[in-house]
């Protein structure tokens, strides 16, 4: 009977911190980017030189500040977000939300999430795709 017991609650343990709590505490930190892939349309990869750092809080809801900086074709781009996120049902995509909550600022896959490595993926609506590489400080 005994047994029995220490069987349940080890079970109980186990579900009580669920898949999305696990990412959660894996993607919080500061991450550095180490690598940025661009695609176009017509499928060219152009990797620019980059620079940049995701910072993930956690709490309810996730919190984010990401500021990336490359140079493409001789121009350079700055991307800056921060508010809110949100990993998917099936805990494969993480939205990007602004602070208010109200509309979505991006879309990442998650291809890779380690606790050293991150691997983000979106699709852009005009049919580039940004791959995104980071690595935990």
């Amino acid at each position: 009977m005994r047994n029995l017991f220490y069987i349940i609650l080890s079970l109980s343990v186990l579900s009580a911190c669920s898949k999305e709590t696990r990412i959660a505490n894996k993607l919080n930190g500061e991450w550095t980017l180490t690598s940025l892939e661009i695609t176009t349309a017509d499928g060219w990869s152009n990797f620019p030189t980059n620079s940049g750092v995701l910072t993930i809080q956690k709490g309810n809801p996730l919190t984010y500040s990401m500021e990336i900086t490359y140079s493409l074709n001789g121009a350079n781009e700055v991307i800056t977000l921060s508010g809110n996120n949100i990993i998917s049902a099936d805990n494969e995509y993480l939205a990007f939300y602004t602070v208010a909550g109200d509309s979505m600022i991006a879309n990442y896959r998650m291809l890779t999430l380690t606790d050293t490595d991150l691997q983000l993926e979106e699709y852009k609506e005009n049919g580039m795709k940004y791959m995104l590489i980071f690595r935990k400080k």
